[in-house]
């Protein structure tokens, strides 16, 4: 399967979500960490990679490595959260690069 992961692409969603807490904003992470294990889990290869908060602006970035954004979408629905943008990216050097073996 992680070669198949390989190869999906990577999204980028932002989810807006104004006033949270820094504890609130990990609670989410790890909200989208399981609901994208469950997904995963039941067939979807969906893979959340990382997500950064940027507090000045009020809104968090989840990486995700999926066929299709809808399938992002579905992990964050299924955390309770709502994306104001899914954008497919493109590494340049770092973890979204394929590893060698």
């Amino acid at each position: 399967m992680a070669d198949d992961r390989q190869s999906q692409a990577c999204f980028l969603a932002e989810v807006f979500a104004p006033g949270r807490k820094p504890e609130q904003r990990r609670a989410e992470a790890d909200h989208v960490r399981v609901a994208a294990e469950a997904l995963a889990r039941a067939g979807t290869p969906v893979l959340y990679l990382e997500s950064l908060y940027v507090p000045g602006e009020e809104i968090a970035f989840y990486l995700f490595r999926a066929d299709r954004p809808d399938e992002v979408d579905h992990v964050l629905h299924d955390a309770g959260l709502e994306a104001e943008r899914i954008s497919p990216v493109m590494a340049t050097a770092g973890m979204l690069e394929p590893q060698e073996r």
